[in-house]
């Protein structure tokens, strides 16, 4: 009898231990779906803010705060379509803005009184942003969620923050880093180190709907050490609805610039 008795408790307990581990995974699958889902989304409206904070050995420090309103459609082929509106502060004083558009085969921008346009092949890092949002938009290692705390939202959603090791940030966001970089320097980098990374992930409706990614590189280039805090965010849209593309006014007759 005794030991029936212990038999059932200890199947009621491994019961209790399969249901608490099946429940801890559900958001992490969820979150994976949903950037995966959103990853996938063929045209979306976004904005998107980054800030780098750098300090540069002989140089000092510098902020660079951009802002990007942005909507995008053919997202998953060669040549996607996008428009944007772009904030960026070079200095303390000064700001400029810049409307954009994309076509495919031309980006067209307008900025400070002057337009120009420019072969897309021409203009990947410097004015297509959406290679910042598909290099963002990557699935994470389900062992990173192993000791994740989630906080339950509206409509069966889901927030939460990871923590990224140093090595599986490089691998996962490769191209993300390689980009930032030529954003903070012009220099060659001979040395890289990543840290204190983290995302977090916003989930409503099976899509993402707030995506922050912060990090800070600590690096050599050009002979020179530069320490940057970068924080990227993407708020996204009524992402899964249509959205519109439209042209700046005129934008074929705009003079073309080389580089």
């Amino acid at each position: 009898m005794k030991n029936r008795i212990f038999l059932l408790l200890l199947a009621c307990v491994l019961c209790c231990t399969m249901l608490f581990v099946s429940c801890g995974q559900v958001p992490a699958i969820a979150i994976s779906r949903a950037i995966d889902k959103t990853a996938a989304l063929d045209s979306y409206a976004a904005k998107m803010e980054m800030v780098i904070s750098m300090i540069t050995q002989g140089s000092g420090s510098s902020r660079l705060p951009m802002t990007i309103d942005m909507k995008v459609q053919n997202a998953q082929s060669e040549k996607p379509i996008f428009s944007a509106d772009v904030y960026m502060k070079v200095s303390s004083f000064v700001g400029v803005e810049m409307v954009m558009y994309g076509d495919g085969e031309w980006v067209y921008a307008r900025a400070m009184g002057k337009e120009f346009k420019m072969r897309m092949e021409n203009a990947d890092e410097e004015y297509d942003y959406t290679n910042d949002v598909s290099s963002m938009m990557q699935v994470l290692p389900e062992l990173l969620f192993a000791d994740v705390t989630y906080e339950s939202g509206e409509n069966g959603g889901y927030t939460a923050t990871v923590d990224i090791p140093e090595a599986t940030f490089k691998t996962v966001f490769a191209d993300l880093v390689a980009q930032t970089a030529k954003r903070m320097t012009p220099n060659s980098v001979s040395e890289l180190k990543i840290k204190d990374a983290k995302v977090g992930i916003v989930v409503e409706d099976g899509y993402l709907e707030d995506y922050v990614l912060q990090f800070t590189m600590d690096m050599v280039a050009g002979g020179k050490s530069i320490l940057g805090d970068v924080e990227i965010k993407i708020a996204y849209q009524d992402p899964g609805q249509p959205v519109t593309v439209t042209p700046i006014e005129g934008c074929e007759a705009f003079p073309e610039r080389k580089s």
